[in-house]
């Protein structure tokens, strides 16, 4: 479907996507800064028809690459946007050596408008988040999923296994994956302080209700 608007300069859309059998999703969101460009987190996979769609908001700047597991589909942009900027935290960067991932304070001209975190603590992640001031939108990749419980009895099973499908919050394999959990509920408590009004996950639906309660709710046994 088409980016539908969020908020003024900000939208988003999703596809079906399945990760190991779970059927999450995938979702992008595209912010448009203050000189016309535009960010985008989590990209679907390319097709002329969706780059033609970003294009018409205005031109694609920077891409973000917000973890080591995030990766999806960035390889079919990079030969198809030249002029386009793609960026990353140390540990992205590490990971994707052969990819042009500049770091996120090379692009800084362009996040001007975000406040940003990267989440210490939970290693095999090494997720940064973003918020969008101007909108007070909050843009995560993993750190929370807002799925649905699943159309079939397998894929509830699934789903329920990994600890998703119901209300929005980290997987199981997140909550067991943090190593640090002092650094990370840092961390944390500093994205909740930025009060956001809206958060845009990279799998499943934009949370928009309720949101401070659910954010303090989702790392509740580490704050």
């Amino acid at each position: 479907m088409p980016l539908q608007p969020l908020a003024e300069d900000v939208w988003t859309d999703a596809e079906p996507m399945r990760f190991y059998g779970l059927p999450i999703g995938r979702r992008v969101t595209v912010v448009r800064q203050a000189a016309g460009g535009l960010i985008v987190f989590s990209p679907l996979r390319w097709s002329a028809a969706r780059q033609a769609e970003l294009e018409a908001l205005g031109r694609v700047d920077l891409m973000i690459v917000a973890n080591r597991w995030h990766d999806r589909y960035f390889d079919e942009y990079l030969p198809r946007l030249p002029r386009c900027r793609f960026a990353a935290n140390p540990a992205v960067r590490a990971n994707h050596a052969a990819w042009p991932l500049r770091s996120l304070e090379e692009c800084a001209d362009a996040l001007a408008d975000f406040a940003w975190r990267t989440l210490p603590g939970l290693p095999v992640l090494e997720e940064t988040v973003f918020f969008h001031r101007p909108s007070r939108t909050l843009i995560v990749a993993d750190l929370l999923f807002h799925v649905e419980p699943g159309a079939d009895w397998v894929s509830r099973t699934l789903l329920a296994l990994a600890g998703l499908g119901g209300r929005p919050g980290p997987s199981r394999l997140e909550k067991l994956l943090v190593r640090d959990r002092v650094a990370f509920a840092a961390g944390w408590r500093e994205v909740l302080a930025w009060d956001p009004a809206r958060v845009c996950v990279g799998h499943g639906r934009v949370i928009e209700q309720d949101v401070s309660q659910i954010l303090r709710e989702a790392y509740a046994f580490l704050l």
